[in-house]
């Protein structure tokens, strides 16, 4: 069933047991004490004020980030929404949503970023993957901070901060 974490930090030290479900962690941290603790099948949310610390690689189905990823490691899912959430930790392949104001300090191996709404703040150099397909609509915000590439680039809203984005295939709108 779902797990939630209302206050302090709950440290997941056995193996996946392959259950589904979802884990939400809502206040404090959550700290995952090595790789593949939580089920490959498992939605996570993280919410506001809330962080997930990673401690090794943790594949997942989902994730909706409103609070702090953090750790070492690499969070692997499918989709991955930031609502105003902030990845200090490596995110894997799949498909990134940002909605609101969102940072991205670890690196992210997503194929396709979308930039909905607010600003997706990049925290560094090579952020994204250099195959990572990125539109950034009409309200929305992309800030770099340093250089780095993609495949193509749909800009319908604003790209600015330092750095140069460099993309095989831009499309301004």
């Amino acid at each position: 069933g779902p797990t939630t974490v209302a206050a302090g930090t709950l440290a997941l030290a056995g193996p996946a047991d392959g259950a589904a479900g979802d884990a939400t962690i809502a206040a404090l941290a959550q700290a995952v004490p090595a790789s593949q603790r939580l089920s490959d099948a498992t939605a996570v949310t993280v919410l506001p004020g809330a962080t997930l610390q990673l401690a090794g690689d943790q594949t997942v189905a989902t994730l909706l980030l409103q609070g702090t990823l953090a750790g070492s490691g690499t969070l692997a899912a499918a989709t991955y929404r930031l609502e105003g959430g902030a990845a200090l930790a490596d995110l894997g392949a799949g498909a990134l949503t940002s909605v609101g104001d969102s940072v991205l300090a670890g690196r992210s191996a997503a194929g396709t970023v979308d930039v909905q709404t607010g600003q997706l703040r990049l925290a560094a150099a090579d952020r994204l993957a250099d195959g990572a397909a990125v539109s950034v609509a009409s309200a929305a915000r992309l800030t770099l901070a340093g250089d780095d590439r993609v495949d193509s680039l749909a800009l319908r809203g604003t790209l600015d901060g330092s750095g140069t984005l460099r993309s095989r295939a831009t499309t301004l709108d």
